[in-house]
C-alpha cells in the first residue's frame, strides 16, 4: 500500500507494510488502504555480435513495450527471446514481475554485382550477382576483352583494387571490370605516319618520304596489302607500312 488511512485514536505499528498490527480500542474500526504502481525492471543482453534496448528500463504491469537492437557492423539481429515474455516482433506487454530479454545476432548477406565479369565467394561458383557476408573473400574474374581492348583493372563501388581480390565490406557491392583501347606500333619504310602508336579504329595519315633516284611514289602497302590514299583505319595489332616506288 502507498497508504493507509485509519480510525483516529488508532495506531498501526508500519503504517504502509502490507502486514502490520495494532491494539483493538473499545470502539469500531475503520481501514482505507491506497495503493501505488510498481516499476518492474527490464533488462536486455546482447551477444558477441551486438546489444540491445528497450524503450524503458523500468514499467508498469501492462505496459506495451519495444525493444530497439543494436548490432555490430556486418550484422543483424537474428531474435528476441525471455522466458519472462512472450515477444511479438519488437514488443511484448509488461507482466508484474522483472523481465529479462535477450538479442541473438547473425552475420548479414549482402548482394554482390559484377559488371563484364564475374565473382566467386570464398571458393564458391562464380556469376554477375552472388551473396556475401562481411569478410568473406571474393575474387573476380575479367570478361574476355572484345578485339582492340585489353584489361585494365576492378572498381569496387567505384574504387579502384589492386589484383582480383577483395574483402567483402557490410554493404552491398557494385563491381566493374575496365578496360581500355590496346596500343599498337606503326612501323613506317620510306615515310612517315602522324601516329607511331595508335588504337583500333584510329584514322593514321601517311606521308611519303623522298623517292629513290630515278622513281616515283605508286602507292602504300599497309601489312603487305595494298591501300588507295595516304590514310587508313588501324586494325587491332600492330602495322607495318611501307612506300612503294
Amino acid at each position: 500500500p502507498d497508504e493507509v488511512v485509519v480510525t483516529a485514536g488508532v495506531t498501526l505499528a508500519n503504517l504502509n507494510s502490507a502486514t502490520t498490527t495494532f491494539t483493538m480500542p473499545a470502539k469500531d474500526v475503520e481501514f482505507t488502504a491506497t495503493y501505488k504502481t510498481v516499476d518492474f525492471t527490464i533488462t536486455v543482453i546482447g551477444d558477441a555480435n551486438g546489444a540491445g534496448r528497450a524503450n524503458t528500463t523500468g514499467a508498469s504491469y501492462g505496459d506495451e513495450i519495444t525493444l530497439t537492437a543494436e548490432p555490430n557492423e556486418g550484422y543483424e539481429l537474428d531474435a528476441w527471446s525471455s522466458s519472462d515474455v512472450t515477444i511479438s516482433g519488437d514488443k511484448f506487454t509488461m507482466p508484474a514481475k522483472n523481465v529479462t530479454v535477450y538479442a541473438t545476432y547473425k552475420k548479414s548477406t549482402y548482394e554482390l554485382t559484377v559488371t563484364d565479369g564475374k565473382a566467386s565467394v570464398n571458393g564458391g561458383t562464380a556469376g554477375t550477382t552472388v551473396s556475401a557476408q562481411m569478410g568473406d573473400t571474393v575474387k573476380l574474374t575479367a570478361d574476355d576483352a572484345e578485339e582492340g581492348y585489353e584489361f585494365v583493372n576492378f572498381t569496387v563501388n567505384g574504387e579502384e583494387i589492386t589484383g582480383d581480390t577483395f574483402t567483402m565490406p557490410a554493404g552491398a557491392v557494385e563491381v566493374k571490370a575496365n578496360y581500355k583501347k590496346t596500343d599498337y606500333t606503326v612501323s613506317v619504310t620510306g615515310g612517315t605516319a602522324d601516329k607511331t602508336t595508335a588504337n583500333i579504329g584510329d584514322t593514321v595519315t601517311l606521308t611519303v618520304g623522298t623517292a629513290p633516284e630515278g622513281k616515283k611514289f605508286q602507292n602504300w602497302k599497309v601489312n603487305g596489302a595494298d591501300i588507295s590514299g595516304d590514310t587508313f583505319t588501324m586494325p587491332a595489332g600492330a602495322v607495318e607500312v611501307k612506300a612503294n616506288y
